[in-house]
């Protein structure tokens, strides 16, 4: 009886909704795997796509693409940082309801509008995939507005939960990865098996790219909506949007 008692405090204890912050932070959590889905994708199957389009060019697109995704995510991670942070301080003055209910829901308008863009513009990069310079371009405004979203995402949920739960947060946040890794495996498999498409790689991946991304888009919005105010700086933030 006691082995029970100590293995159902364990779970208690790290289950999601002891973190605090409610449902807020579940969504975020829900949001972050779905965001996770898009990016492990694209990870895995970016340079076969684009690949199988350019097999005699597959060496520079590899090298083209590797300093797009530094370049480009770097100044995305920055550049979402501190939009997130003018959002928050405006947030009554410029954003439509649900990310004007207080400065978190603002900051969730970052990456749901970051990956409400990426969708078209990963399917623009693969339709103009005839031309690797424009491709590359394409691919490179994919990645400036779509890797915005992990550090304002992980700001946000540090300060939902509860202070002492937020390394606990910090781990379920990393554990989501992987689902976002079960994406690239689903797709594989779908591939392999011809489930979807005949099996077409190109298909097949920009169906789960853009679906993963949409899907994380509405997933914020649900972020603004049920998302608290940070207690500890509520009071200044809604201060300086008067």
């Amino acid at each position: 009886k006691e082995k029970k008692v100590e293995s159902s405090a364990i779970i208690n204890n790290t289950a999601i909704w002891n973190l605090g912050g409610g449902f807020g932070t579940i969504a975020i959590l829900f949001a972050t795997a779905l965001r996770f889905c898009a990016g492990f994708s694209i990870a895995v199957f970016a340079i076969p796509v684009f690949r199988s389009f350019f097999p005699d060019r597959a060496a520079d697109f590899g090298v083209s693409y590797g300093i797009v995704v530094a370049l480009c995510g770097s100044a995305s991670a920055l550049l979402g940082g501190r939009l997130a942070d003018a959002l928050a301080l405006q947030y009554t003055k410029l954003l439509p309801w649900p990310f004007c209910r207080n400065p978190n829901a603002a900051r969730a308008l970052v990456p749901c509008l970051g990956s409400l863009f990426a969708a078209p513009l990963w399917l623009v990069a693969v339709q103009q995939s005839h031309n690797l310079q424009f491709a590359l371009f394409c691919l490179g405004l994919e990645f400036l507005f779509a890797e915005c979203w992990i550090g304002t995402t992980t700001s946000l949920l540090a300060g939902q939960v509860n202070p002492e739960s937020r390394g606990k947060a910090q781990g379920t946040f990393t554990a989501s990865t992987l689902i976002g890794n079960g994406a690239p495996i689903a797709i594989g498999y779908a591939i392999e098996n011809k489930i979807l498409f005949q099996g077409d790689l190109v298909s097949i991946v920009n169906t789960a790219v853009v679906g993963s991304y949409l899907s994380s888009a509405l997933a914020f919005v649900l972020v603004a909506l049920l998302v608290k105010t940070n207690t500890a700086h509520s009071s200044s933030l809604e201060t300086k949007s008067d």
